[in-house]
């Protein structure tokens, strides 16, 4: 039997591939979350709340999951000296970079936990929403 690097170099039987993984909804898909929910925020207020959830889960799926792709693949940075030796300190970054941080803003991911003026309703929303945002950016 072999051994080393040659037992992992081919597949004995076929092609090996595997299929991406598919991202779904978190507020929808996530059956933990949902009943969390439930237990800590009264039934008037998630109601009135389930709909913003499920279109950030959305909106997730549709357009942030591919946001924080490529960023990974395009990682900042920095430019230090310009071509005839300039300090510059330049951070470099992708145009998704720049969006995602759009949308942290219009979606008050980090705006929110500042706020002294809010309810503990909306601290648990935008505990969601920040609960969900950075699983999918990985």
């Amino acid at each position: 039997m072999s051994s080393g690097p040659d037992l992992y170099r081919h597949a004995k039987i076929g092609d090996f591939t595997q299929t991406p993984p598919t991202f779904h909804n978190p507020y929808i898909d996530d059956p933990l979350l949902r009943r969390t929910l439930r237990r800590l925020v009264s039934q008037k207020h998630l109601d009135r709340v389930s709909k913003d959830l499920s279109q950030f889960g959305d909106r997730i799926v549709a357009e942030i999951n591919h946001l924080g792709r490529r960023c990974e693949l395009n990682q900042p940075r920095l430019e230090q000296h310009d071509a005839w030796g300039r300090r510059v300190d330049e951070l470099i970054v992708c145009p998704e970079w720049n969006r995602l941080k759009e949308i942290c803003a219009e979606e008050g991911l980090i705006a929110i936990g500042y706020d002294d003026n809010i309810d503990s309703v909306t601290r648990r929303v935008h505990q969601v929403h920040f609960f969900s945002y950075p699983l999918i950016c990985i």
